[in-house]
């Protein structure tokens, strides 16, 4: 295969949203018949002359995590996806560089990630068939037919790569104290509503939440609460499991129970289980999704503890400064650390945690994140590292083996803390279509206007969540 892929988008087809699909829809076809373990250095994208005001792109655009992605035409749709940094463009050519020796599997997955997003503008408008698709001198060239498909016969329609459903799993705790930390600034007074309830981290989670909602469209939706820590499992085995935390602020405390409420409201599953965490719903849901539905799954999280649970259907949507929001894979983790998700597991284990906002894991002390990720690389998990240890003597890594053998037990415990539970009990016969998503949107408008989110109330009047 070639370094370089080719698409055009002809000018004949005005660039619309349907005639781009297609598009996109036969490179994958190309590249699946290619070795997935091949390299591919970078896709040129070639752009006709734009005429057409029907769901017509403005421009490619490239996103720094190399999701390929489209700034859509606000004439006919008001939708426009901002800040998002540009590919370098000469003429009509824009070129996405990947990242050295990306697999055509990775490009895959992107692209089908882009066509996941098109399909809300594409079901706007009438749908015109293509009657012939021809690949010359790697550039894609297509024939149109003249009828047009309705809009109903178009819902009737599954496309090529399209997921029929997409779970989204809220890590709700740690969603609501980032919103809380982001919006309470020292020596500024923390925002309540009329009735004088504290409501910054709500207000904050709630524009998140209906961010989320837009952009990346889930069909099923549930947030994972955590429960006092003094109930936790895992303090039977370790009583110092999370013991140097402090106690959360009262205004913090108080929007736990105005969130649960205000969800709750909207007709969002709300989950909390005694003894377990939120990772742990999380882990149970995302594990039970994978293997009795096998579509899509997003974890909404900043804990990379949860690292652990992707796999090819589970990705974790984060925020990192330099790249914005980001959904990360399991071939992006693999990439990173070189080892597969399970063994981040022993990782943790390995380097342990410590200070007032951590775990409290103990781990092997002496052991850093280098040794750790090292060691595993090389003998795959904890067990295997002991069962080999005398190996490490005449290497770099010899330095590890006093350590490794004075905290042995430390060690083994530490993995059994880090391990997140994917069979808790109380989610094992839970229907999945429970998880669907039907918002009360009436009861969502009340319960905003209590709490006084007139901003989010007009945003809404605007279209900014309208994809929601």
């Amino acid at each position: 295969m070639t370094k370089t892929c080719h698409v055009l988008f002809p000018s004949t087809h005005r660039c619309t949203v349907r005639a781009i699909i297609f598009c996109l829809d036969s490179l994958l076809t190309q590249l699946q018949k290619q070795d997935e373990s091949a390299a591919v250095e970078a896709i040129t994208l070639v752009q006709g002359k734009r005429k057409d005001l029907n769901v017509a792109t403005e421009k490619i655009v490239v996103a720094n995590d190399l999701q390929l992605r489209f700034k859509v035409s606000q004439k006919s749709t008001g939708v426009n996806y901002n800040g998002l940094p540009e590919a370098k463009q000469e003429g009509r050519l824009a070129t996405c560089p990947l990242p050295k020796n990306s697999s055509i599997a990775f490009v895959v997955q992107q692209i089908k990630g882009l066509i996941r997003q098109l399909y809300p503008w594409l079901l706007q408008r009438g749908w015109y068939t293509i009657e012939s698709i021809t690949l010359q001198d790697d550039v894609l060239t297509f024939i149109r037919s003249e009828s047009i498909m309705t809009h109903e016969k178009l819902r009737k329609v599954m496309f090529p790569g399209q997921s029929s459903s997409r779970l989204m799993l809220l890590d709700a705790s740690s969603m609501l104290c980032e919103g809380y930390y982001a919006t309470a600034k020292k020596g500024i007074e923390i925002q309540r509503n009329a009735m004088g309830f504290y409501t910054n981290g709500v207000y904050a989670m709630t524009r998140k939440l209906l961010w989320l909602l837009r952009d990346y469209h889930p069909t099923h939706l549930a947030m994972c609460w955590d429960v006092s820590r003094d109930s936790l499992l895992r303090r039977r085995l370790y009583p110092e499991y999370k013991g140097l935390r402090s106690e959360k602020p009262a205004p913090l405390k108080e929007q736990y129970q105005t969130a649960q409420f205000l969800f709750e409201r909207m007709g969002i599953t709300q989950l909390r289980v005694e003894g377990y965490e939120a990772d742990d719903l999380v882990g149970t849901l995302a594990d039970r999704w994978t293997k009795e539905v096998g579509d899509p799954c997003y974890i909404v999280s900043a804990d990379h503890d949860l690292y652990q649970l992707l796999n090819q259907n589970v990705s974790i949507l984060q925020h990192k400064k330099e790249q914005g929001k980001t959904l990360y894979t399991q071939m992006d983790f693999v990439r990173e650390y070189g080892i597969e998700p399970q063994q981040w597991i022993d990782v943790k284990a390995l380097l342990g945690e410590s200070g007032m906002t951590s775990d409290n894991i103990p781990g092997v002390k002496g052991v850093g994140e280098e040794g750790a990720l090292l060691l595993i690389q090389q003998y795959g998990s904890i067990e295997e590292l002991y069962n080999h240890i005398h190996e490490l003597e005449g290497t770099k890594l010899k330095r590890y083996i006093k350590p490794l053998l004075r905290d042995s037990e430390l060690a083994n415990l530490s993995k059994q803390l880090v391990r997140i539970t994917t069979d808790v009990p109380d989610l094992q016969h839970m229907e999945m279509d429970d998880l669907r998503i039907r918002i009360d949107k009436a009861a969502m408008i009340n319960e905003f206007k209590t709490l006084g989110f007139h901003t989010i109330l007009s945003e809404i009047k605007e279209g900014r969540y309208r994809a929601s």
